[in-house]
């Protein structure tokens, strides 16, 4: 959530080495991609109840097509198709 000058609010933002990340808040059936690698794509199929943990089905990333991982909500955005 922003708030006055278009700062996010504490709660959803997470350091990430140091440097605040704005959170992605996902469900189940989103796509997305890794941060680190935005040519992958997936389905989020499960999420944890605290949100810590995000289970996604790759459809595009080598040698994972049609497996799921496990990870943190801040490796991930989500895809706008």
């Amino acid at each position: 959530m922003l708030h006055g000058r278009g700062r996010p609010d504490l709660d959803d933002v997470r350091l990430r080495g140091g440097v605040s990340v704005p959170m992605d808040t996902f469900k189940v059936g989103d796509k997305v991609a890794r941060r680190a690698a935005p040519h992958t794509r997936a389905i989020v199929t499960r999420l944890t109840d605290d949100g810590d943990f995000v289970t996604v089905a790759w459809s595009l990333r080598f040698e994972m097509e049609g497996r799921e991982s496990t990870h943190r909500p801040e490796d991930l955005v989500r895809l706008t198709l």
